[in-house]
């Protein structure tokens, strides 16, 4: 699968992009243009499961069953955390 990646558009990421692409280049990955990445079949995907979360493969994994339904996407909700964070005081 071709990956993309998102990266805002502000000072702190325009100073470290180039550190993030050589990274990603030490590990091996070949940057490409976004109309390639696009071109993957997975984008054109259209899960039907709600909350999708921020992760086209996620929410796809998430709809074919293959992560437990007890396992959630980070970003779905904070109800997970709330215990934690007030027996932290926050």
């Amino acid at each position: 699968m071709k990956h993309t990646v998102l990266v805002h558009f502000n000072l702190l990421n325009g100073l470290f992009l180039g550190d993030l692409i050589e990274m990603f280049k030490s590990k091996g990955w070949q940057p490409i243009d976004a109309e390639e990445a696009f071109s993957d079949p997975v984008f054109s995907a259209k899960p039907k499961i709600v909350p999708a979360g921020e992760s086209i493969v996620w929410s796809l994994a998430k709809e074919k069953g293959t992560i437990p339904m007890s396992l959630r996407y980070p970003a779905e909700d904070g109800d997970s955390e709330n215990a934690r964070m007030d027996k932290l005081g926050l």
